[in-house]
């Protein structure tokens, strides 16, 4: 009698440097983390080198606003409260899976010294932060479906 033959065929659908099959081990899994975190590191990196994180400052108050230009849409974030209007932060961050990766890219920025600073006055808060909040809101909305 012959072998059944497959119906269908399964094919990986990311790349793994191990063998198809193969037992995890500790080694297989710190690559696999290495190789995740050096792909986050490489997004903070472009985000600062591309000028995506941009620094808000109003005065004379000296309020401040971070913002960074993400691969959707632009987030703004709270370096004070480890806040960030993005997804990830509502996934990820609030269940104590890491930081994202706009609040890293703000915290590099900052070090470096490498963001886009614009200058406000503080009459233009109110109306800059509605803004900033009915596009995150509308960004949020427009994702979900009824």
């Amino acid at each position: 009698m012959s072998a059944p033959i497959p119906l269908c065929v399964v094919e990986p659908i990311c790349y793994s440097p191990f063998p198809y099959g193969s037992r995890l081990n500790k080694q297989m899994l710190k690559h696999q983390y290495l190789h995740m975190n050096n792909g986050l590191a490489v997004r903070i990196e472009e985000a600062v080198n591309l000028g995506s994180v941009k620094l808000h400052v109003f005065s004379p108050s000296g309020r401040e606003i971070w913002t960074v230009v993400g691969k959707d849409d632009e987030h703004w974030a709270d370096l004070e409260l480890q806040f960030c209007s993005c997804k990830h932060y509502y996934y990820k961050t609030m269940s104590n899976d890491g930081i994202c990766y706009h609040i890293k890219s703000i915290e590099q920025a900052k070090q470096r010294n490498k963001f886009v600073r614009t200058d406000f006055n503080d009459a233009e808060y109110n109306g800059f932060l509605k803004v900033v909040l009915l596009d995150n809101t509308a960004n949020l909305l427009s994702r979900c479906t009824v």
